[in-house]
């Protein structure tokens, strides 16, 4: 009986390359893996960019046609917004801005600081009751990551 193909019956049936044919399956196969795990990380970060580009512009957009809510920009709006986050357990209050606008809409958007955007006919028109219902609204979007989902799954 020869060595170098093992001992017993199985050393008589085995193919003397198998080991080499094995090791080298095994090798083409993780370098397979490899390259598509590498070649998906590419694609996943590209998507991620294209991601936090289209949140710059909507923020850079936001910016330059809206005011800032705050102690002193619509103080009484402000503390709508703080107890309604307050009720819902949010503990990091979202940006909120009011930006001009004779339609009556409100939105919300971000992937990790969220901000609220309330049109300016929103807040002419509705009691701060009813602004409360609309900031809960989208402060729900927030609590339940349906903000993220959107940017994830579409435009």
């Amino acid at each position: 009986m020869d060595g170098s193909q093992g001992r017993g019956f199985w050393g008589k049936v085995r193919y003397p390359g198998e080991r080499r044919a094995l090791t080298v399956t095994v090798l083409v196969t993780g370098a397979v893996a490899v390259v598509m795990t590498l070649s998906q990380l590419w694609v996943l970060a590209v998507f991620l960019g294209f991601i936090a580009l289209q949140i710059g512009q909507m923020r850079v957009a936001l910016m330059g046609s809206s005011v800032r809510l705050g102690p002193a920009q619509f103080p009484d709006i402000q503390s709508v917004l703080e107890e309604c986050a307050h009720r819902l357990e949010i503990r990091k209050l979202p940006a909120c801005y009011i930006r001009y606008s004779p339609v009556f809409n409100a939105s919300t958007f971000g992937f990790f600081r969220h901000v609220i955007v309330l049109h300016s006919a929103l807040v002419e028109r509705y009691s701060p009751e009813e602004l409360a219902f609309i900031i809960g609204h989208e402060l729900g979007h927030e609590k339940f990551q349906h903000t993220r989902l959107s940017l994830l799954t579409g435009p």
